[in-house]
């Protein structure tokens, strides 16, 4: 089954991270936590999902930086889309 995956369907969690980490690239959720209003498991899971959706890649133990997919979500969320099943 086909289906888009847009900004306006991402948490705003999911959002925010993605946005965290263009502005500032290869981060570890600890980071994250302490740069955003979020708690480390809402974190955690997040990252789960954008890693699933190829938004953003593990690059190391605990070290996350956007992909370029995220970015075209997080600026462009009209023209991008992602298969997923």
């Amino acid at each position: 089954m086909k289906h888009q995956t847009t900004t306006t369907e991402l948490s705003t969690v999911a959002k925010d991270i993605l946005a965290s980490l263009e502005e500032e690239p290869r981060q570890s959720p600890k980071m994250m936590k302490n740069k955003l209003s979020y708690g480390l498991a809402s974190i955690k899971s997040s990252l789960v999902t954008l890693n699933q959706l190829h938004l953003v890649t593990q690059i190391a133990r605990g070290l996350y930086e956007i992909t370029d997919l995220g970015k075209t979500v997080l600026h462009h969320p009209d023209q991008s889309s992602r298969r997923t099943e």
